[in-house]
């Protein structure tokens, strides 16, 4: 049932009962309907996984043994990696529209079916890649480079807003089985939002308030163009990243400069401007991580861990947006292959999700980083971003300690080692090959 919830345009989101209703005082004003969704916090999608299913079909995986062990966890939420320079190609001057990719399409409709039918009520897509205009000169073709923010009518920058605007649009027009989009990912931190050429020279590097300014931008018209195909979808903000871990407060500080440049009236680009934090996000979002420094500090966990996460939402708070849900969209634990790591995880992700469960009432989903290890990302985030997965890479498919740990948290019942192979069971002259 979608119940309207309305905001007051310039002013602040409409309050629930019990909360701040002081910036709502135009009521005058031009309203707006939101899924009611948006804000009313569902502790039974708390239990989310995050992982590139799509490109693990393509690499072979059967999408069938994905979904399995994902219901075997008993996961209720999923984020999807669905970039938008993958699944469409853009306007050329002989191709006045988008057209989508219909492989790779279909392949992603495929999964969200599978995924419902295994027990997930709650998809978040995201996409963090995005067209530049052909008249860009972008020899890396880096799909996560902007120019510079030039916001005269025509600039490059400009319409890169506007090709930004159309994609989002087709993305959520094409997967209309889908409400929550989450707008990109990790914008504060420098690779996934750069200038152009920072692919062979990573030197070329937006400033922390250029970052930000860009970001807003981005959400604003990434939001125009969902809701354009989708009314009643729900919009995340992109998570932010803990870099330099969470006690260097880089969250924080992207998030606190977010509401201060939105409610300075000069956002976004263009000539419409709006300090109505609806149109930018329904929700919010960030990357909690807990890094090796203090994964053995049950107490830091239990306490400091929290207050860091209580800090940012009570920005939210501060700037009349108590109401919106929060999501955790990636949090992971890398054991770098050590098994007595890999076990100590298994009790901080029990710490953690007891501590979201219990003392974070702002918190709907925390989505576990990621299914299965995976080798080859070392070649681009080294040997910490191999050993995240829950599972041995396929074909061993093997439940690691911390699988077992997330299994007990989130109530799954099934087998986690339906998938892996005993060659004992094997006789002589067997024909083993499609097993190894």
């Amino acid at each position: 049932l979608l119940v309207c919830v309305c905001f007051i345009i310039g002013f602040g989101a409409c309050a629930e009962p019990g909360t701040d209703d002081s910036d709502n005082d135009n009521n005058d004003q031009d309203q707006v309907e939101y899924n009611e969704e948006a804000f009313v916090v569902n502790k039974a999608n708390l239990y989310g996984i995050g992982s590139p299913m799509r490109t693990d079909v393509q690499l072979g995986v059967p999408l069938e043994n994905q979904t399995g062990l994902i219901r075997a966890l008993g996961a209720t939420s999923h984020r999807s990696w669905m970039h938008i320079t993958e699944l469409m190609t853009p306007p050329s001057e002989t191709n006045a529209g988008f057209t989508i990719n219909k492989s790779i399409a279909d392949i992603y409709h495929n999964i969200f079916t599978q995924l419902t039918f295994s027990g997930v009520k709650q998809i978040i897509g995201m996409s963090h890649t995005w067209f530049l205009p052909s008249s860009v000169s972008n020899p890396d073709g880096d799909v996560q480079s902007m120019p510079e923010r030039d916001t005269t009518p025509g600039s490059d920058y400009m319409e890169t807003l506007e090709l930004y605007e159309d994609s989002w649009y087709n993305l959520a027009r094409e997967f209309p089985e889908i409400t929550y989009w989450e707008l990109g990912n990790e914008f504060n931190h420098d690779p996934f939002l750069h200038k152009i050429g920072y692919a062979s020279d990573n030197s070329k590097v937006f400033s922390f308030e250029e970052k930000v300014e860009i970001s807003i931008d981005m959400m604003y018209y990434a939001s125009r163009g969902v809701f354009r195909a989708n009314p009643d979808a729900i919009t995340v903000m992109p998570a932010a990243a803990p870099v330099g871990g969470m006690q260097a407060k880089s969250i924080t500080n992207y998030i606190k400069a977010v509401y201060e440049k939105i409610k300075s009236g000069n956002f976004p680009a263009g000539e419409e401007k709006t300090v109505e934090t609806n149109e930018y996000f329904l929700s919010l979002a960030w990357h909690p991580y807990i890094y090796a420094d203090t994964e053995n500090d049950d107490q830091w966990i239990k306490e400091t861990w929290v207050e860091y996460n209580n800090e940012i939402f009570d920005i939210a708070k501060e700037n009349g947006d108590g109401n919106k849900k929060v999501f955790f969209t990636e949090f992971g634990l890398s054991d770098m292959g050590d098994p007595a790591r890999d076990l100590r995880q298994g009790e901080v992700y029990k710490l953690a999700f007891a501590q979201m469960k219990n003392t974070m009432p702002y918190v709907e989903a925390c989505h576990v980083f990621r299914l299965f290890e995976d080798a080859k990302a070392a070649i681009w985030g080294g040997e910490v971003e191999r050993y995240y997965g829950l599972f041995e890479e396929a074909p061993s498919y093997k439940p690691k300690e911390k699988a077992k740990a997330i299994q007990q948290i989130f109530g799954g019942t099934e087998d986690l080692e339906k998938y892996v192979i005993d060659f004992n069971k094997f006789k002589p002259g067997d024909n083993i090959a499609p097993y190894a």
